[in-house]
């Protein structure tokens, strides 16, 4: 699943730049994943070890550029709403596919806890069509998440 999102994400070392060029879709990512896991209300362990364990996949950084990224993407999400424009960064970067690959792990973090709230099916199916993804490949991306964390949920 990370493999073609891999290929996007290739500077490492620049995490710790924080001008507004660099990193731009990595700090995306990131955004619209801790907001998923934050749309409950709660920000809980599972669901952060999860973000890391994505985050970690996906751009091969280091726990240390891990934290920092994490640390200042949950500063960004508590202070506004902009689901749109971390959408719009991707939509405008990223193939379709590559989108839908970021909604199954907008679903896997918020299954993480082994529960969906019904805040959070909300922002993924919003944050779906800011991507324009198809509701039909939503539902997959979901079915897809859920058998991947081994959860039976029906």
């Amino acid at each position: 699943m990370l493999g073609n999102l891999k290929n996007i994400f290739s500077k490492p070392n620049e995490i710790l730049d924080s001008s507004p060029n660099k990193l731009v879709l990595e700090k995306a990512v990131s955004s619209l994943l801790i907001e998923a896991a934050m749309a409950d209300g709660e920000f809980s362990d599972i669901e952060k070890k999860h973000i890391k364990s994505v985050l970690y996949d996906l751009f091969s950084f280091n726990d240390e550029l891990i934290e920092d990224l994490i640390e200042e993407t949950e500063q960004v999400v508590k202070k506004s709403s902009q689901l749109y424009g971390f959408s719009k960064t991707l939509r405008d970067s990223m193939e379709y596919q590559e989108r839908l690959e970021i909604i199954q792990m907008m679903w896997e973090i918020t299954y993480a806890d082994g529960k969906l709230d019904d805040f959070e099916a909300s922002l993924i199916r919003r944050a779906s069509g800011l991507l324009y993804i198809d509701d039909i490949d939503c539902g997959t991306a979901r079915k897809n998440a859920i058998s991947h964390l081994g959860l039976d949920i029906d």
